[in-house]
């Protein structure tokens, strides 16, 4: 692929890396930041960026996508919709899992961490699997041994 570039504003942009940017699929989410109040933002479907860029940018597989349930950390990619910031990847610990009449699940969960609009312990959702760029599974045996003890992840 031809790389194109434009100069623009005295910054130089690679038209392609642009329109992969403008072009990703995301899904809307919500936080609950403060009693009755939200901010809305975008999430990325990670899934579509990977497709793109499999050797760059590399997500969990289906295997470990069954295993979310409440209790998981997952990291998601948001885009803040602000021109003057940038997008942001955070961790969210999954507290309910849904699924819709088609099967799809949709996870919400509370912020683990602070992020440029959405502090720690914020409600999320919805959430898709698609939405999923990391996941801690090493939390997830430690979580999943203590609560059976009996049982081990092979």
């Amino acid at each position: 692929m031809k790389k194109t570039n434009t100069n623009h504003s005295n910054h130089f942009f690679n038209v392609d890396e642009c329109a992969d940017i403008l072009t990703r699929p995301r899904n809307k989410c919500a936080a609950n930041i403060d009693e009755g109040k939200y901010v809305e933002f975008n999430i990325y479907d990670v899934v579509a960026i990977n497709k793109r860029h499999p050797d760059t940018f590399v997500i969990p597989n289906e295997l470990a996508h069954s295993l979310v349930t409440p209790g998981m950390l997952v990291k998601i990619y948001a885009d803040w919709c602000d021109s003057e910031s940038l997008d942001e990847r955070f961790w969210v610990r999954i507290t309910d899992v849904s699924e819709l009449e088609y099967g799809e699940k949709v996870l919400y969960g509370i912020a683990e961490n602070d992020t440029l609009y959405v502090p720690y312990g914020s409600y999320i959702g919805p959430i898709l699997l698609r939405n999923i760029c990391d996941m801690d599974l090493e939390d997830y045996v430690k979580h999943h041994q203590q609560s059976n003890p009996a049982s081990t992840i092979c």
